[in-house]
């Protein structure tokens, strides 16, 4: 899996539930990716037609009763190929990790604390754009 963004690639950042916290997640984290230099496009999974132009994807999710937002799956599916050959993380909202999932482990925020995601979407971006983590 690569980690590294090409510079003209987008990042799209996924919001798979549609409650407001996996939202204000999605956009603290684009909100820092921006900051960071880099392009972001923010939408839900059924929006999305095809991959190219980005460079990595962020996908966020509630989990409920141990299980993804139904729409998370499918795109992770529906896009497998094109996402093993690019970077992706993973976030969920709320109840710890409900695994398993194809590709990287999901961090998990709780709701209300916009803190820890933009601590990770700073990390995130310094890890895109290849330059080494700095201290927080």
């Amino acid at each position: 899996m690569t980690t590294t963004l090409d510079r003209p690639g987008r990042v799209l950042v996924l919001r798979g539930s549609p409650d407001h916290a996996t939202a204000g997640i999605a956009e603290a984290v684009a909100a820092e990716l921006v900051a960071a230099g880099l392009r972001v496009d923010v939408t839900v999974p059924s929006r999305v037609g095809g991959l190219a132009g980005y460079g990595a994807v962020v996908l966020g999710s509630r989990v409920r009763f141990g299980r993804w937002h139904p729409s998370v799956l499918r795109f992770l599916r529906r896009h497998a190929a094109v996402l093993s050959v690019r970077p992706l993380r993973l976030f969920a909202v709320g109840h710890a990790y409900a695994g398993p999932l194809d590709g990287p482990a999901p961090v998990t925020f709780p709701d209300g604390d916009l803190g820890a995601p933009r601590r990770w979407a700073r990390r995130l971006a310094a890890e895109l754009a290849g330059e080494p983590a700095g201290r927080e």
